[in-house]
């Protein structure tokens, strides 16, 4: 998929994977039961009257940067390189002991 990306193509899938979703997708669309609750980009996995109409879960990123820094969850990083710049940014931003 990465290849497909950075050729420009266009991938469809299905999936009930909201960690992969948010990964990857640009634009998701969230179901239950055959009816559309949400479409839009990533965020959409981050609104939780959305997670909670569809019986989902945040995605764990999500909830990781939301427990440790009580980030809102719609500026949190999408995968573990943006995760890992979110990180080293936290910790040079925190105060040194002397």
């Amino acid at each position: 998929m990465e290849r497909e990306n950075r050729e420009g193509r266009t991938v469809i899938v299905a999936t009930h994977d909201v960690d992969f979703a948010y990964e990857w997708a640009n634009e998701i669309v969230v179901m239950k039961e055959g009816t559309v609750l949400a479409q839009g980009g990533p965020e959409v996995l981050c609104r939780g009257e959305i997670i909670e109409r569809a019986g989902l879960e945040y995605p764990k990123i999500v909830r990781f940067f939301q427990r440790i820094h009580g980030i809102k969850a719609d500026k949190t990083p999408r995968n573990i390189d943006e995760a890992a710049e979110w990180v080293n940014k936290l910790l040079k931003n925190m105060p040194q002991g002397d």
